[in-house]
């Protein structure tokens, strides 16, 4: 487990501006999510994040880094992950 530091950038996110409803999968914002995290100046750290340390999809089917769970399976599984 990461340690309480590690994820310090998280509050920096544009993400925490705005109601966690908009990164449900299924409410069907993915444009508004990926438009918000497209600009967001934490992108990178939470797209490493979202694919090797976050959420598992299977658990929480949520946008993270401007993807959805779907886009993020697809992307482990072209990496090998």
């Amino acid at each position: 487990m990461a340690g309480k530091h590690a994820l310090e950038w998280q509050d920096q996110g544009l993400c925490r501006e705005y109601s966690p409803s908009y990164w449900d999968d299924d409410q069907n914002e993915n444009s508004f999510a990926a438009t918000i995290c497209g600009s967001c100046p934490v992108l990178e750290q939470c797209r490493d994040w979202a694919l090797n340390d976050g959420y598992r999809d299977t658990v929480h089917a949520t946008i993270l880094a401007g993807m959805t769970p779907a886009a993020r399976r697809q992307i482990r599984k072209k990496m090998g992950m």
